[in-house]
């Protein structure tokens, strides 16, 4: 029987030492801190600037995540999983600077350089509309009903983190210009779709989901199809679009009929050039 039960020892501590070694090594890339310095930005409090801002966060798809009125949701809660929320906006833009509240959307990192999960990132958001967001972001309120940012990770979600499935969101690098471009097309795709999409080949974007060539999906359909697909997620057939029908209805019907003329023109051209080598 002693063999047994060092056999079962053994194991047992086996077990003890991967599971520490996983604990560990996700603990470290959870709460690993990158060296990204705010940029210079002040927030637009005009009322032209407010009232842009608050389209733009619409556009971008933030209120998706932290709810319709900023109050934050739970994104995800499984034992095994962990528990994954987007807070209330209000407590955080009180504590914070314009250039952290920046520096958080275009970087997905905190306060303290430490990445941000399951948080889109806006590197090539121009500093102008940075700025006209931060601004409508000044005047949300705290409430009672404002969920915390408290998250954490089980076991099989640290398992995701060491193996890549589960990807941080800070991005080191931003490609922003000053000043929205003249050419909104290229500019919206960049910021807004290319989250989602890339322009020559598929992307998943789930464990089921996956998103079509942007230029060669936008080139098969006509300007008032196009149109519809971004205001209503509807494409030219019956076949629910799922999270392009999510995407339109609470994002990119905020988009105005210039800003989709220019998405369209910029994705046909697109089209009509020879694809980049694909990546290895």
């Amino acid at each position: 029987m002693r063999w047994r039960t060092r056999i079962l020892l053994g194991a047992v501590g086996l077990v003890a030492v991967a599971v520490g070694g996983v604990f560990g090594a996700s603990e470290w890339t959870i709460r690993r801190r990158h060296a990204v310095a705010p940029e210079p930005l002040a927030a637009d409090r005009s009322e032209a600037g407010v009232k842009e801002g608050a389209r733009l966060v619409r556009v971008l798809g933030c209120l998706d995540c932290h709810g319709a009125a900023a109050q934050g949701q739970i994104l995800a809660d499984q034992p095994l999983m962990g528990r994954l929320r987007a807070p209330a906006l209000a407590p955080i833009v009180q504590r914070e600077s314009d250039m952290v509240l920046a520096r958080t959307f275009r970087h997905g990192v905190d306060r303290n350089g430490v990445t941000l999960w399951a948080m889109p990132t806006r590197p090539t958001l121009a500093d102008d509309d940075a700025a006209r967001v931060v601004g409508y972001l000044r005047t949300l309120r705290p409430s009672a009903r404002d969920v915390s940012g408290l998250a954490w990770f089980g076991p099989l979600g640290r398992v995701q983190i060491l193996k890549g499935g589960l990807e941080p969101s800070v991005h080191p690098e931003i490609a922003a210009p000053r000043r929205r471009p003249a050419d909104t097309g290229a500019y919206f795709v960049r910021v807004v779709c290319e989250a989602c999409h890339d322009l020559y080949q598929p992307r998943a974007i789930g464990p089921v989901a996956v998103a079509p060539p942007l230029a060669y999906m936008a080139a098969a359909y006509d300007d008032d199809a196009f149109r519809r697909l971004l205001r209503t997620g509807r494409g030219m057939g019956p076949r629910d679009l799922g999270e392009m029908r999510r995407a339109a209805e609470t994002g990119l019907a905020w988009l105005n009929d210039d800003e989709i003329t220019a998405i369209k023109a910029y994705l046909t051209r697109m089209a009509a050039l020879p694809p980049p080598p694909a990546k290895p």
